[in-house]
C-alpha cells in the first residue's frame, strides 16, 4: 500500500485514509487498514478508534463497534465522551435504554462528564418510550451540572408533551427557553431563537385540545418574531379552524397562504374543502376545485 510507494505513513496519514474509507462506507477496507496500521507498529489514537466505531455504529454493527472499544481499552487508550456518545446513540434508537445507561455508568466511573449531545440522545429515547417524567428529570440534572439544554433537547420534550396533550407543560418549557435567551433554531448572540418546528408542534397540540384561539395567537407571535410559516403551519391552522367551525378565519388564512407565494399542496385544499362541505358551504367549496386541478 502506502509503503510500496516509498512513503512511510504515520498516525495522521493512516487516520486520514481511514476516515475517508469510513465516509465512503468501505468498512472492510477500513477494518483491514486499521489492523495493518497496528501490524506496522503504529498505535491508533482515540480519534482513529472513534472514527471506526462511528462507522460501524452507523452501519448497525454495534457488536463489532463494542469489540473495537474493548481493543481500544486493552491498548490503554481511554474512550472520550464522543466515543461513548456514538455507542449510546444506536442503543437508544433501538430502545435499549438500560444498555445505554450501563455505558453512562462506565463513563461516570471513569470521570467522563456527559455533554448536551449525550443527554439529548437519552432524552429522545426516554420520550419515545413514554418515560416523560424521567426525561424531565434528566433535563433538571443537566441544568444542575451547568449543562444548558439546547434547541434539540427542548424540541424533543415539547413534541412528546404536545402529543400526550400536555400542552400547558410544553408552554412552560417555551417560557423557560425564553428566560434563557432562547427563542428556538437560529443561533444569535443572545442565544437560540423558537424555530418553525417548535411553533408548529405547539400549534398542533393546542388545536388537538380545541384551543384554536391559542394556536392563532402562537401564529401571530410567530409572524411578529419574523419567522416564515411553512405549509405545515398553515395546514395545522386550517385544520383547527375548520374543525372549530371558524370558516371565515380559515378562508382568510387560506388566502394569506396564496398571497405568501407558498406552493399549495392537495392537503391544504382538502382540509378547506372538507371543512366547507361539512358546513354545507358547497358553492364555496366548488370554487376551489379549479385551483386544485391546476
Amino acid at each position: 500500500m502506502m509503503e510500496e510507494r516509498g512513503f512511510e505513513p504515520d498516525i495522521v496519514a493512516y487516520s486520514t485514509v481511514l476516515n475517508c474509507l469510513c465516509k465512503k462506507c468501505l468498512l472492510k477496507e477500513a477494518h483491514d487498514l486499521f489492523f495493518e496500521m497496528r501490524k506496522q507498529g503504529i498505535k491508533p489514537n482515540v480519534i482513529t478508534y472513534t472514527t471506526l466505531i462511528d462507522a460501524l455504529c452507523k452501519k448497525g454493527v454495534v457488536s463489532k463497534a463494542k469489540d473495537i472499544l474493548g481493543t481500544m481499552k486493552k491498548q490503554g487508550i481511554e474512550p472520550n465522551v464522543v466515543t461513548y456518545s456514538i455507542l449510546i446513540d444506536p442503543l437508544c434508537k433501538k430502545g435499549m435504554v438500560s444498555k445505554a445507561e450501563d455505558i453512562v455508568g462506565t463513563m461516570t466511573k471513569q470521570g467522563i462528564k456527559l455533554d448536551v449531545v449525550t443527554y439529548s440522545i437519552f432524552i429522545d429515547a426516554l420520550c419515545k418510550k413514554g418515560m416523560v417524567s424521567k426525561a424531565e428529570g434528566i433535563v433538571g440534572r443537566m441544568t444542575k451540572q451547568g449543562i444548558e439544554p439546547n434547541v434539540v433537547t427542548y424540541n424533543t420534550l415539547i413534541d412528546v408533551l404536545c402529543k400526550d396533550r400536555m400542552v400547558s407543560k410544553a408552554e412552560v418549557i417555551v417560557d423557560t427557553m425564553r428566560k434563557q435567551g432562547i427563542e428556538p433554531d437560529v443561533v444569535t448572540k443572545q442565544g437560540i431563537e423558537l424555530d418553525v418546528v417548535t411553533y408548529n408542534t405547539l400549534m398542533h397540540g393546542t388545536c388537538q385540545l380545541g384551543r384554536v384561539s391559542t394556536a392563532c395567537e402562537l401564529w401571530r407571535k410567530m409572524l411578529a418574531s419574523g419567522k416564515v410559516p411553512d405549509l405545515v403551519t398553515y395546514s395545522i391552522l386550517l385544520d383547527g379552524l375548520c374543525k372549530s367551525d371558524e370558516l371565515e378565519v380559515a378562508l382568510k388564512v387560506f388566502q394569506e397562504m396564496r398571497n405568501s407565494g407558498l406552493q399549495l399542496d392537495i392537503i391544504s385544499y382538502s382540509i378547506l374543502i372538507d371543512g366547507l362541505g361539512k358546513a354545507m358551504h358547497i358553492e364555496v367549496a366548488k370554487e376551489l376545485f379549479p385551483s386544485l386541478s391546476q
